[in-house]
């Protein structure tokens, strides 16, 4: 098992500047 954790600069509220929530991706690949 292959866990990929990826965290784009993606902030989900444009009217949040003070406090950006940036979208946390997991990918988990099953070999």
């Amino acid at each position: 098992m292959h866990i990929t954790p990826i965290s784009p600069n993606i902030p989900m509220s444009d009217s949040s500047e003070n406090t950006p929530t940036f979208s946390f991706i997991i990918i988990i690949i099953m070999d």
